[in-house]
Order: structure tokens, then sequence, then C-alpha cells
């Protein structure tokens, strides 16, 4: 089956419209446009955007919302920042990096009740490391 449409696609006045008005910054200036209306309109709104846009978010950078980490196994890391700080806490950055995968398994395990047969047994079978 056809699309009764299909024939559009290939004809030269809507085909040449199409590149005419086609930009090479469409994706942000279509999102820049769309973010200024719905603002307009006092609509709550944001940008949807992948991993490298929000290292490269020049906001993100300024407020200091990614903190550089060293990982006993994976090296420097970039990693969210706290976003609080209160009078009483230690401090703004972390003690302690991420934990590896697996790295409290057995702790938490006896913190539930587990004995150290089961701790063994729950390894074994590959559910914990």
């Amino acid at each position: 089956m056809t699309s009764g449409f299909r024939h559009w696609r290939d004809a030269p006045t809507i085909s040449a419209r199409f590149w005419r008005s086609y930009r090479a910054d469409a994706p942000a200036h279509h999102c820049r446009m769309g973010v200024e209306r719905l603002d307009a309109f006092d609509v709550p709104n944001g940008v949807v955007t992948d991993l490298e846009g929000l290292l490269a978010d020049p906001y993100l950078g300024e407020t200091g919302f990614f903190e550089p980490v060293e990982h006993p196994s994976e090296g420097k890391m970039l990693t969210m920042a706290i976003p609080v700080a209160f009078s009483g806490s230690p401090g703004a950055s972390f003690r302690l990096p991420p934990p590896r995968l697996g790295e409290h398994s057995a702790q938490i395990l006896r913190e539930v009740g587990c004995t150290e047969a089961e701790i063994a047994e729950i390894t074994a079978a590959g559910l914990a490391s």
C-alpha cells in the first residue's frame, strides 16, 4: 500500500520551499522559540538535553553543579555536587566517592539480618558481589 501523499516529498515546489526555510541551527532556533513562547505565557518549561549538553551548559558550570572527584577504581570523574548546604553539615563536598558495584553488599545484608553463611550463599549465586 502506498501513501497518496508520497509524491509531495518529490514535488519541486514543496522540496524547494522546505530547503529554503531550513536553517543550519534549526533545532536550536526552534527550541529557543518554543521556550520564549512558553515563557511569554508563564508556562513552566525546560529544555531536555543530552549529557554533552549538560556538561557544556554555562549555567551549570557557573553554579558548580558538577564536582570532580577521584574514584578508587574509575579515576577522575565528574559527579553532581551536593545541591544544598546546611549550617551543621561537614561541608559542601563529598567525604567519600560513589561506591563501587557491590562494595557494601555484605554490610547491607548483615544489617537486614543475614548470617555469614547466607551472605556467602547469596554471593556464590551471583546475586550480590
